[in-house]
Formats: structure tokens, C-alpha cells, sequence
């Protein structure tokens, strides 16, 4: 699910997200930071920072914003994205390349749904029989599910040709998973789950399959440059 920037005017520009095409800054905006509130926790991210932005309310795509859009603390994030450098896990700003660090896609308010995500999304890794994750060895910590097709049935696809990474904390709940491609060895791409209560938002990272290693540390450095934007 990584971002795909799409140019479409010298002065504005959208991200193709997992949810669809975003909102992201036009000219207008691009020097004010962005205030707003994750689960009534106020926030300022840097306006060179952030690479795309959206509140509750926002218009859906194929609808124009009417007039100026008004933030306040009270305004309520529901997708923002931003990019973190690696290993020394600072914000990166907009001018930089995110080719080899980490793209960090927050989801939040309207978006965010019943915070079951993580859960549903382990117990349906085996819906579709002819593509079956057999749970292998364990590797960094992490549960290890790799992909088992019937060659005879089904040729394997590169969109299903990854293996999952599961982390259960210590009541057995889905703290983090992880999927990572195949095709490319430790240049393919990991796509990186996890969910911060406190702020009612589910995180996505994506990175090489090199850093895969780091996963812990990658979450851990995530939230806390979370934590230092707080208001």
C-alpha cells in the first residue's frame, strides 16, 4: 500500500493511499502547519513535514472543498502521512526522498473504525483455500506464516506472493503485523500494521524487507516522534 504521488497542477497534488486518493497540500496551505486532535489529544505537525492531510468532514473524492477550510484543535485527523528517515528515525521533510526510509500513513477519526483491524486481518489470512500461510519457524520475535499454494490448482501471484509476521503481546491479542513480499528479496516491500489506543489510530509503515529486523525498533522511534508532536 505504499503512497503514489500523482501530479496534477503546479499547485496542488494527490496520494493514492489505501483509501483512495487523498487530499493532500495545495499552495495555500503549504505554509501552515496542521493543528488537530487524534481522540481528543491535540496535535501540531509541521507543515514541511506532512505529505498528505485529511480531517473528518473533508469532501470525498470528485467533490471541491467550499471555501477556506477552518482548523482548530477540535478539527479531527482521519488520514496524515509523513516520512521517517533510517536508522536515525527523525521526520523527514517533504523536499526529501522516501526511496529507502520509512513512509508512515496514520488513520484515524471517520477512518478508523472498531479497532478490530489487526484482529480480523490475522484470522483471515486463510480465507481464500487455494492459498494457504502455514506457520513456520518464528524469526525476530515475530510469528511467521509462509506462503503454500497447490500448483496444480492455482499459479502463485505476485499480489498474494508474501509471508506474514504476527505479534501477540502477552494476553495473545494481534499487537502488530506485519506482510512482505517475495519477488525481490530484501528489496521488496514490508507493510507494517499496528494500532495506538490511546489516540484511536491504526498506523501502516512501509519499508524494505532489509529493515524487517528493526521492526520493534521502527514502531517504538514511530510513536514516539508521535509523542513529540503532541500539543
Amino acid at each position: 500500500m505504499n503512497n503514489i504521488l500523482i501530479c496534477t497542477a503546479a499547485t496542488t497534488f494527490l496520494i493514492l493511499t489505501s483509501h483512495g486518493l487523498t487530499f493532500a497540500l495545495d499552495k495555500n496551505e503549504n505554509s501552515k502547519n496542521f493543528i488537530g486532535s487524534l481522540n481528543n489529544v491535540k496535535f501540531e505537525f509541521p507543515h514541511n513535514y506532512v505529505r498528505n492531510v485529511e480531517y473528518n468532514g473533508d469532501p470525498g473524492w470528485g467533490y471541491g472543498k467550499k471555501g477556506e477550510r477552518v482548523r482548530s484543535w477540535g478539527s479531527n485527523f482521519r488520514s496524515l502521512g509523513f516520512g521517517i528517515s533510517h536508522p536515525n528515525f527523525t521526520l523527514l521533510k517533504n523536499s526529501e526522498s522516501l526511496n529507502s526510509v520509512i513512509r508512515v500513513t496514520l488513520t484515524a477519526g471517520e477512518y478508523y473504525g472498531d479497532g478490530h483491524f489487526l484482529k480480523r486481518s490475522f484470522q483471515e489470512i486463510n480465507r481464500d483455500p487455494n492459498y494457504y500461510y502455514r506457520e513456520v519457524d518464528s524469526i525476530y520475535e515475530l510469528r511467521h506464516f509462509s506462503l503454500t499454494i497447490d500448483s496444480s490448482v492455482v499459479k502463485k501471484s505476485l499480489m498474494r506472493d508474501f509471508d506474514i509476521y504476527v505479534k501477540n503481546d502477552k494476553d495473545g491479542k494481534v499487537s502488530a503485523l506485519i506482510r512482505c513480499g517475495n519477488s525481490r528479496g530484501d528489496q521488496a516491500i514490508c507493510t507494517h500494521f499496528f494500532e495506538i489506543e490511546q489516540f484511536q489510530s491504526r498506523i501502516t509503515l512501509n519499508y524494505k524487507k532489509e529493515f524487517l529486523r528493526s521492526w520493534n525498533l521502527i514502531q517504538s522511534s514511530t510513536i514516539s516522534r508521535l509523542q513529540e508532536l503532541r500539543k
